[in-house]
Parts: structure tokens; sequence; C-alpha cells
């Protein structure tokens, strides 16, 4: 028969509610378990339970056993044994990795990489790391004293999990010191059925966005949470974070007719918004996720950065994102290592695999989500908090939501890239935020040459490759993400949750011109001078032309008046302007010509679609206001004109007047100091101007 875990005390919190990190009333079936309508889920794991001293004989008969396995002599002895001890042994080194040619001699191996299907308790017994000593464990046993919990589950065995489960995850809540969080009363905001409205659009039409929440469990959760009134304060944290996110995206401008098929009847205006917002961000607080790490809390973090920049958060939300790195590494959601395959056979068993499958795509999204922030930033910051060796989760996998759909055979079901599914559009930003690190690897690797003329051109060659590989990844995407103005009219794919997918297109297309521009951007003003930069010019001016084209097409509907809302479109619309500016300011300097009625017909259309967005987003404020000045300088530009002076002038009087707005300070009229006018220069000269490639010496 099956091994049971060994125990120094009998299990008493069922595996539901030790997998969910929940308080159990110990019965059969638990409270929880009753509210939730899994009473036939509800058991506890079985265990031997032994004392101390039995322990320590037993493992030193398995450290025998271990050794002589392993020492050459021949295993396959007791393959005929399959109760025997070391077919035990063998299964639990398996774990740590093996080699499979000394566990094949086993039968219980055999038949977890076989056709046979093993029941639950092998499955349980298969799970459990070896508490063998190893070199790297013996390396972290000097910070077990600091009672990180990174380290605590490493050296428990749980590293990669955030559950813990039966008597042995107590034990560890025993030693990391009852970090979970207490139940708290909560209120919703909002009537249930109107905030549960919202929660759907969320799914529909927003998480595609940022993919770090599986919405089916979230709303179970929630219908669970609001039948009980109590919840934990991480999971409030996320839920007013989704309802910002709900809310600012589409109450404003749904009509009254599409407010009662939506279910809604809210009246929503920007300070109910900004509320649900500092909600959020107090709660994150009121739980201490700073100490009390969670996952809810990172997918909070994750979730409000979708919304911070537009209500001036921006180095609030830095720092916040910079936390949840830390806190996610804590959780080892890093470490998930390669995917693996579970089967099991009977209906508890492939509940808790279900479970345990969507837990771990879920930890992957998070992940890959806060790679995906950092190394985009990479071409702002010149540096990164994730380095691409440092970790070994997987991307996630395009799969669908639904469980029944999304869970197959004891592992997650991929889809084609050509079907549509809520993680297809992150799926591309991931690959393109590898190029984005690679890139900047490349750059440190070529050396730092200053203005050496053959060190520009080594940068400059890592440049077009960086800019080749992007078009690939965009060229290469399905058929829904890359746009053409035929797309008119154009129906979903049939397994797409909404429609039409126009919308998907005209946001890839805009975010892929944008992360060119990146790579470019220190060599964009050089291409104005240099010929030999001149496709950074062709290359950067005729993608903001396309995306300004797209931009004017955009249609007066639900998804795209959502993506008028995301963060990340003014930003990138700004930038596609101040690219066609350069353009038409430099037009006396660089020898290619261009239609300059039809760059200036360009600009004025992303000007137009940002002054639409002023009212709700201080980046749109910000950036027209930029625009501005920059249109004032192109109109009285000349070709005896020192065009990088005044652009440097025009930063400098844009820098002060924010600061003066944040300070709250007056702004004379002839304000001019000769300090703050140097340090504007500075940072102009390190975004874009003659010495931008001083920026590179020193960051490694």
């Amino acid at each position: 028969m099956p091994l049971t875990r060994q125990s120094q005390r009998a299990v008493k919190t069922c595996t539901e509610c030790a997998r969910r990190k929940i308080r159990c009333s110990k019965t059969v079936p638990c409270t929880a378990c009753v509210r939730k309508r899994m009473e036939q889920h509800c058991h506890r794991e079985p265990v031997r339970v032994v004392t101390k001293h039995m322990a320590v004989v037993e493992s030193a008969s398995v450290d025998d056993q271990a050794t002589e396995t392993f020492s050459g002599r021949p295993g396959c002895e007791d393959a005929e044994r399959p109760n025997s001890r070391r077919t035990g042994v063998n299964v639990v080194y398996n774990s740590i990795g093996t080699t499979q040619s000394t566990l094949a001699c086993s039968d219980s191996v055999a038949t977890l990489h076989g056709s046979r299907q093993p029941d639950e308790k092998s499955m349980s017994v298969a799970a459990v790391p070896s508490s063998r000593l190893t070199n790297d464990k013996a390396a972290s046993l000097e910070f077990l004293a600091y009672g990180r919990q990174g380290t605590l589950n490493h050296l428990g065995g749980l590293e990669g999990s955030s559950s813990y489960s039966g008597s042995r995850g107590q034990d560890i809540q025993e030693i990391i010191g009852a970090r979970y969080h207490p139940l708290v009363e909560w209120d919703p905001i909002y009537p249930i059925e109107e905030a549960r409205a919202l929660l759907i659009i969320h799914r529909k039409h927003i998480a595609w966005m940022h993919n770090v929440v599986h919405m089916p469990s979230f709303i179970e959760q929630f219908d669970i949470n609001a039948a009980s009134g109590l919840c934990e304060q991480p999971w409030l944290a996320l839920y007013y974070a989704i309802l910002t996110a709900s809310a600012r995206s589409t109450l404003y401008h749904i009509p009254a007719s599409s407010m009662k098929t939506l279910g809604l009847s809210i009246v929503t205006h920007v300070n109910t918004v900004q509320e649900l917002y500092d909600k959020s961000i107090d709660y994150l607080y009121r739980s201490n996720f700073i100490s009390k790490h969670s996952l809810s809390s990172v997918q909070a973090i994750c979730v409000l950065l979708q919304v911070a920049h537009h209500y001036d958060q921006s180095d609030t939300i830095c720092v916040l994102v910079a936390a949840a790195i830390r806190i996610a590494q804590c959780l080892n959601i890093n470490r998930l290592g390669p995917d693996p395959n579970m089967n099991a056979p009977s209906t508890a068993g492939t509940s808790s695999v279900v479970s345990s499958l969507i837990e771990r795509e879920v930890k992957k999204r998070i992940w890959w989500f806060l790679v995906r922030q950092d190394w985009l930033q990479i071409p702002f910051q010149n540096t990164c908090l994730i380095h691409l060796t440092q970790f070994n989760t997987p991307m996630p996998v395009n799969c669908f939501e639904n469980a029944d759909e999304m869970i197959s055979d004891g592992s997650v079901v991929a889809q084609p890239e050509n079907v549509f599914t809520q993680t297809s559009f992150t799926h591309v930003l991931n690959q393109v935020a590898v190029i984005i690190w690679k890139h900047q690897d490349r750059l440190c690797q070529v050396g730092f040459p200053g203005d050496l003329e053959d060190g520009l051109m080594k940068l400059y060659d890592q440049t077009t490759w960086a800019d080749e590989e992007l078009k690939k990844i965009y060229s290469g995407c399905a058929s829904y993400l890359q746009y053409s103005s035929s797309l008119s009219g154009q129906q979903a794919h049939e397994n797409a949750p909404t429609s039409p997918l126009r919308h998907l297109a005209c946001v890839a297309l805009l975010s892929a011109a944008h992360k060119i521009f990146t790579v470019h951007r220190h060599f964009q003003l050089r291409s104005f001078r240099d010929t030999r930069f001149a496709y950074t010019q062709l290359s950067c001016v005729s993608l903001a032309e396309r995306s300004i084209r797209m931009v004017e097409q955009w249609e007066n509907t639900l998804d795209f008046e959502i993506v008028k809302r995301m963060w990340t479109t003014p930003t990138q619309t700004i930038t596609c302007c101040i690219t066609i500016l350069f353009a038409l300011m430099f037009r006396f300097k660089h020898p290619l010509t261009y239609d300059y009625q039809k760059l200036r017909e360009y600009v004025n259309i992303g000007r137009a679609f940002i002054r639409e967005l002023e009212p709700r987003s201080s980046i749109a404020r910000r950036g027209a206001r930029l625009l501005d000045a920059l249109i004032g300088i192109d109109h009285t530009s000349t070709d005896s004109e020192d065009i990088e002076l005044e652009i440097g002038d025009v930063i400098r009087r844009v820098a002060i007047a924010e600061n003066s707005a944040e300070t709250g300070d007056q702004i004379s009229a002839g304000t001019n100091e000769q300090g703050d006018e140097l340090d504007i220069l500075e940072l102009w000269d390190e975004f874009i101007g003659e010495t931008d490639l001083r920026i590179f010496e020193g960051v490694y």
C-alpha cells in the first residue's frame, strides 16, 4: 500500500482550508467547506503519528539506504517489492533531481512517469521534498535566524509554493509566526449585484491588460465573502484595486441606455474612483503587506499600476512595484521551475490538482507582470531589479480561464497563438520585454565607448539588432494583434471573450511603436544630423505616422473607450507626436524629405486625441503642455536657430512649471535661474540630447 506521511501530531485541519490558508473549524465537514458547498471534498490528510525518537531512528535508516542506492550499488534488486522502504526513498529523491536511471527501478516512480495513474496518497508522498541537508540549504542556515519567509519556505521544503497543507503546514506556520491575516468585516462600496457586475466587466474587458488575477476564482471568492461579510485585508485591497480599474475605465462614459444592459445603475464621479484607489492603498498598509507577505497584496499593486499614473502617483506606484518584486521573491514565485504534470483519478484529487495548477499559473502571470514592468523601464532608468539568470519561472501559458477548458489530464492546456485568450496580449509583451533586457545587456557587453566613433557604431549595431527583433515579434503575432486599416468591422475570433478585437490590434501597434522608439532613443537626435544613423529617423517617423493614423480611426465602442483610459495610451501617443515634431523642427538639418504639411496634420490629430483625455489624466495634461510648447517651436524655428538649445529651454520651463504646481510656488515671469537651467538641460541631455551616451557609464 502507498506510504503515509509521518508527523509528530495528528492533523486536525482539512486539506481545503490548509490549501487556502484560512482558519478551519476542525470539524468534518468544517464550516468553511460547508459555506463553500464543498462538503464532499472536506477531509483530513492521513498521517502516521510518530514520536521524535521514532522519527530520528527511521531517518537514519532512510539515509543508510539512500547512501547504498547512490553509492553505485545495484538499485533494482527491490524492484519487485513495491512496498519496500527503498521505493519510498527513491520517490522522495525524485523531487530534488536524481537521475532517471536510478529511479526507473522504483515501481512508484514508474507509476509517476508511466501510463498508470497514482492514487492521491502516493501523489502526496511524491510531493514531499527530502529533509536531507544539501549545499544550498547549508548556505542558507545563517538566514534561518532572521525569520525570512523565503528562507523558511526553502528550508521547510515549501519553496515555490504559498500553500501549506496538513500538520506539516501547521508546523511551518508556527515557525513563521502565524503570518496569515485575520478576517475582518468589509464594505463592498456598491450593492452586491452591481459590484459583481463590475467584476464581470473587468473580466471581459480589462483583465487582459494585466492578467494577474484569475477572475473566475476571484468572483467565486467574492460571492463567499459577500455571503459571510468577512474577508482578509489583502483580498480587500485587491478587490478595491479591481473596482478602481473597472470604474475608471467604464463608468465615466457608458451611456444610460447601456448601464441597465450591463446591470449597473451606478453614478460614479472622479472623486469616487479616487476614493476606491485610496481605500486599496489603505488596506495594503492595514494588512502590513511589507511584513505579512501575501499573493493578494502583490496582485493589488499590479492592478493599481493601471490607474496610479493618472492620479499623480507615479513615484508611489514605482516604489510599490519594487516592493512587490521583493515580496514575490520572498514568496518564491520566481523559482517555480518547469511546469509539472499532475494526475489524479479521484474526484477530490482532481479538484485539488485543478486548484493547484490554477494557482501556479496565476503565480507565473504575476511574476512575469513584474518582470515585464521592470524590464520595459530599462531604456528610461538604465537599470533593473530583476536579472534574466536569477529566476526559473516559465512564461505563462496561452490558455482559457474556465477551469474545464484550462486544465486537462493534470496539466494546463496551451492554446495555439492564433487563438485569443486573456494571456495573448501580455504573452507578446513578455517577449518584447526579453528583447529590451537583452538589448541593454548587449550594449553593456560592447563596452562604454563614450563619443568614440568606433564605439558609437558598435552601439548602433545593437540598436538595429533590437529594432529588427522587435519587428519580428510584431510580424509574428497572431492576426488579431496586427493592425490594418482594412480591419474595420472585422469580427473577433470564435474563442474571443470580446467582440470585435480591433481595439487589441490598435493597442499592439501603439505599444510596438513605443518600444521601438525606446531602443532608438540614444540616436534619435543624431539621426537628423548624421546620415549614418538615418535608419533611426526612417524607422521611428514612419511608425509614428502609422500609429497616429490608427488613432484617428478609433471607434466609439466600449472597448475603445476602455483602451483610451489605459495609462499607456496617452504616454505612447505623446511619444509618437514628439517623434514627428522632431522631424519638423530639424527639417533644415537632415537630408530626408517629408510632406511637412502632412506631418503637421498628424501632430494636430494626436494633440486633439490627448486633449480629449486631459480632464481625467495627469499624463495627458502634462503631455499636452509639452506638445503645445514644441508645436510653438516648430512654428517659429528657422534654419539659423539652435534648435537643441531652444528645445532645452522649453523642457526647462515645463519642468519648472510642473515643479511649482506640485509645491504650490508662484513662478515669476522672468524666471531663468542658471542652476535650474543647467539641471534641466542635463536631464534633457540624458533623455535624448548630444551627451546621451554618458548614461551608460557606471550602470553595471
